[in-house]
């Protein structure tokens, strides 16, 4: 579990565990960026987010065979009055085929998080709250099994039960149902439980 900036890894890809990866991605016709514009993009905005610190990370180019697309920028907020800590946050994405689509992506979503300060409906920290890691799931073995907590029957193929997961923890999230987490972590540990036993 990535806790702080400083264990993101540019190469290889950190994937934020609590965000399913994509189902199905999608050809890219409506962003024609390279990967370098895309980075260099992400940079800039990043350098408007003044005092904020970042890592892009994403797989290799170079490598032979098949590359992963995904991508996940890393950042940290300078801390909020009061407090001495920075508080870690993630946006990730691998909808499209190609890293460079998914970088620009990325760096249109964080315009438009800074857009809302602009315009006086949040402020940029506010807009990143969605942005924050998941709890890690509970240790503890006790409880339903996996396909009870998520609402779908066992022999379901594991895309089926990602969308179901999706959706329940967008209600589920921390800052709807202010729980502390507890159903969100419920869920999380419910999905990582039903994605092993499909790679089984």
């Amino acid at each position: 579990m990535i806790t702080s900036l400083e264990q993101v890894t540019e190469f290889p890809l950190c994937w934020p565990p609590d965000k399913p990866r994509a189902a199905k991605r999608l050809n890219s016709t409506k962003f024609t960026t390279s990967r370098a514009k895309a980075v260099a993009e992400i940079s800039a905005e990043m350098n408007m987010w003044r005092g904020a610190r970042f890592v892009v990370s994403t797989a290799p180019s170079y490598r032979q065979g098949p590359i992963d697309p995904g991508v996940a920028v890393w950042f940290s907020l300078p801390p909020a009055a009061g407090s001495k800590e920075r508080e870690l946050r993630v946006l990730a994405c691998d909808t499209w085929t190609w890293a460079a689509p998914n970088l620009h992506a990325i760096y249109l979503t964080l315009k438009g998080m800074r857009a809302f300060e602009r315009y006086g409906t949040y402020t940029k920290e506010q807009a990143a709250q969605g942005a924050r890691l998941a709890l890690p799931p509970p240790t503890s073995e006790e409880g339903p099994p996996w396909w009870e907590t998520l609402g779908v029957e066992r022999a379901w193929p594991l895309a089926a039960i990602e969308a179901v997961y999706r959706t329940k923890a967008e209600k589920a999230h921390p800052d709807r149902t202010g729980d502390g987490g507890e159903a969100m972590a419920r869920i999380n540990a419910a999905m990582d439980a039903a994605r092993k036993e499909h790679a089984a």
